[in-house]
């Protein structure tokens, strides 16, 4: 247990005390978390005595918080709070950053603030990639367009074909016929 007066503002940090206030009133409102009514009302021994239960209710909730306080008053003592909030004070009293300063902190999931700290090298990586793809597609035009070019001077190629090859079958139909023309007229002249 805590020695009675042990915890006193002349032997703890303003900040200590202030945490010590602020749990006190936590630990005060969680012992009166149940109105004296609901108190009284949830006895039914007590309905016909409404003097003693609120006694009874007074004692619960200050036998409660004094026992919570009581407990706080026991944590500090263990973990050496006022030593390690001198030793908090005495390191905020030599650092020469504003106290209006806000520092920067690290979010609570872990993997959000990896992704913080990858998030520039995503960004240049994405901006390699949209080079890459821009290229990539101003090639992909280029050849686009070879292929057009190169498909429409093969079609022009087999018109052309096509046209010699009527012609040439024209051609060597006229030749046949010169050709059994001219045959007729060795026959003719060698008979």
């Amino acid at each position: 247990m805590v020695e009675e007066g042990s915890i006193t503002a002349a032997n703890c940090p303003k900040d200590l005390l202030l945490f010590r206030a602020a749990i006190s009133r936590i630990f005060r409102d969680i012992a009166e978390s149940v109105s004296a009514d609901e108190f009284w009302n949830s006895w039914t021994v007590l309905k016909q005595k409404r003097k003693l239960s609120q006694q009874l209710y007074t004692l619960m909730v200050d036998t409660l918080y004094e026992n919570m306080v009581t407990r706080i008053d026991e944590f500090i003592a263990e973990d050496d709070l006022i030593e390690k909030f001198n030793v908090l004070k005495r390191i905020i009293d030599e650092t020469d950053t504003p106290r209006d300063h806000v520092a920067w902190r690290p979010p609570g999931n872990v993997m959000e603030h990896l992704r913080s700290l990858d998030a520039e090298k995503i960004k240049q990586h994405s901006e390699k990639l949209e080079e890459y793809v821009t290229t990539m597609e101003a090639e992909n035009k280029k050849l686009a367009q070879q292929v057009s070019k190169g498909r429409k001077a093969a079609s022009t190629v087999n018109a052309k074909a096509d046209c010699l090859l009527e012609q040439h079958k024209y051609v060597r139909s006229e030749f046949e016929r010169a050709a059994r023309h001219l045959e007729g007229d060795i026959k003719k002249m060698s008979a």
